[in-house]
């Protein structure tokens, strides 16, 4: 999901967990540590923190729109004006922890989506680490590329997941770590 703001920001999320409605409120798993927060316009990724895999996503009724994270580090209405944004609670935020409704993903304290855009999930390539730079320059049409610092430890295995996601007239193009 991307979505820009009427502040004019542009962030997103990602998961590969199914979304369904139901009557009780349901977090769901991601057990492959795939699932991550964006902000383009701050250059950011945010990925799942491993302690908080069972809750890379949040489903409840249809008058919640998408929700990551246990702590609702991103939660849109169904409107897609309402809603927050508490980044740091189950992904990982450094610059701050668990900010109560706070603007720096929207740009402004609550969403107001004025766009957004279905996601279409072309090709996955996984690389080794040394060949990421290589595979990367290979690629010629890329508009925005977001990356990830990212310290590795002996829990990271070394792989990369590329995600090549055809928007409707742009080009996205992210990076994760597999764990």
């Amino acid at each position: 999901m991307v979505f820009k703001s009427k502040s004019d920001y542009i962030f997103g999320a990602y998961s590969p967990c199914k979304w369904e409605s139901t009557s009780s409120y349901k977090y769901v798993e991601d057990n492959t540590l795939s699932s991550f927060i964006f902000s383009q316009t701050h250059d950011q990724v945010y990925p799942l923190n491993q302690d908080q895999k069972q809750y890379a996503i949040y489903c409840y009724s249809k008058y919640y729109g998408p929700v990551f994270g246990q702590g609702c580090d991103i939660y849109i209405n169904n409107n897609f004006t309402d809603g927050y944004s508490r980044l740091g609670h189950s992904y990982q935020f450094s610059q701050y922890k668990n900010l109560n409704d706070d603007p720096y993903l929207f740009g402004q304290n609550k969403p107001e989506i004025k766009e957004s855009f279905d996601l279409d999930i072309l090709k996955i390539i996984v690389v080794q680490q040394n060949d990421y730079n290589k595979k990367l320059n290979d690629i010629t049409r890329i508009t925005i590329s977001l990356c990830i610092n990212y310290q590795m430890d002996q829990h990271t295995t070394y792989l990369q997941v590329l995600f090549f996601i055809s928007l409707k007239q742009k080009n996205l193009v992210m990076k994760t770590l597999i764990r």
